[in-house]
Formats: C-alpha cells, sequence, structure tokens
C-alpha cells in the first residue's frame, strides 16, 4: 500500500494540551481535479461523490471558500449547496464521517478561539 500525503498538519501545544493545528497542502498539482469535481458540485449542482463531499466539508469549515470562489454569486451558491449537503444522509450512513466532521470542527473553532 503507498501512502499519499497531500494534507498535513503542525500541532502546537503548551502543557500537553493542543493549542491549535496548522493545515498545508502538501501537493497541490495533484489536489487539482478534486478542486474541480468540487467546484462542478458546489456551483454548478452536480451530484456529490463522497471523496469530493468529504473535501468540500473540510474546506467549509476551514472558511476556504472565500479564497476558492473568485465571484460573489459562486461563493453563494457555494455555501447554499454545502448547506444543503449538511443537511442530506451522507454523514449519517458513516460514523466515520461524523467523527472527522466534529474532530475538524472542535479543532478549527480552537484555532479561531486561540488567535482572538
Amino acid at each position: 500500500m503507498v501512502e499519499r500525503n497531500y494534507v498535513t498538519f503542525d500541532e502546537v501545544s503548551f502543557l500537553f494540551w493542543t493549542v491549535y493545528r496548522k493545515y498545508r497542502v502538501v501537493k497541490q498539482d495533484v489536489l487539482k481535479p478534486m478542486l474541480r469535481e468540487m467546484e462542478r458540485m458546489l456551483v454548478y449542482g452536480r451530484q456529490p461523490v463522497r471523496e469530493v463531499w468529504n473535501f468540500a466539508l473540510l474546506a467549509y469549515e476551514a472558511g476556504l471558500y472565500r479564497n476558492m470562489f473568485a465571484s460573489v454569486e459562486f461563493r453563494k451558491n457555494a455555501y447554499r449547496r454545502t448547506k444543503e449537503l449538511l443537511k442530506s444522509d451522507f454523514h449519517l450512513k458513516d460514523h466515520t464521517i461524523t467523527v472527522l466532521h466534529k474532530s475538524m470542527r472542535r479543532t478549527l473553532m480552537a484555532q479561531k478561539a486561540s488567535r482572538s
């Protein structure tokens, strides 16, 4: 099995507490097809694929839509479509996705709190 790390993170801790995690994309060229599929899913309303849905959820929780979509109309469509997808049963069917979503949300909220 070949292990591919496309997204890495650095963890900063203080007295055994995790203060925040800093995420970084390692190979951007490899992610271009997934970014294209995510744009098609969010802006143009194509059917979601599980991997692309997870990636879109990660980008939504991290607040990356502002940097990913150039026009305001695309951003609004992406936010609206993401909220529709969050109501779907994609994450209800798989317990792993639910756990990843909750841990990602908790980490990002802690990171935002440490900045302010």
